[in-house]
C-alpha cells in the first residue's frame, strides 16, 4: 500500500513537472479524474486488477479529502472576510498566497524550504 501511495505522489509530481513548458512558463496542469489516474498508473506500473481496484479507492478517498479541504479553506476565508477590514483582508490574502494557501506555492515553490531570504524578509510581510 505504501508503494501505491508513493507512486501516486510521484505521478502527481510528474504531472506538475510536465505542466511547465520548455521556456519556463507555467501552465495549468490537466486535471485528471481518479479513473484517468488509475488508468495511467495501470499502464505505467503494470498494475494487477486487484491493485487497480485498491488504487481507485485510494484516489477516490484522496479526491474527497481534497474537496473537504477546499471547502474548509473557503469557509475560513468567508469568516476572515467578516472579521477583517477590507485592507486587512487584502493583506491577509497576500499572506495566504505567499504561505501556500489558496493557490500559493508554499514550501514546494522554486526556493523550497531553504530558510530566510538572503536580503531579509519581504517588506510586505513585516508587521507595522
Amino acid at each position: 500500500m505504501k508503494k501505491i501511495v508513493l507512486t501516486m505522489v510521484a505521478l502527481l509530481s510528474l504531472t506538475m513537472a510536465q505542466a511547465q513548458s520548455e521556456n519556463g512558463e507555467r501552465k495549468a496542469p490537466k486535471k485528471m479524474d481518479p479513473q484517468e489516474m488509475v488508468d495511467r498508473m495501470a499502464k505505467d506500473l503494470n498494475l494487477t486488477t486487484d491493485q487497480k481496484t485498491k488504487v481507485a479507492e485510494v484516489m477516490k478517498d484522496q479526491q474527497a479529502e481534497m474537496k473537504r479541504h477546499q471547502e474548509k479553506m473557503k469557509e475560513t476565508d468567508e469568516k476572515m472576510k467578516k472579521v477583517l477590514t477590507d485592507e486587512q483582508y487584502k493583506n491577509w490574502q497576500k499572506m495566504q498566497h505567499h504561505r501556500g494557501g489558496q493557490g500559493g506555492r508554499g514550501q514546494g515553490g522554486p526556493r523550497g524550504n531553504r530558510g530566510p531570504r538572503p536580503n531579509g524578509p519581504r517588506p510586505d510581510m513585516m508587521p507595522e
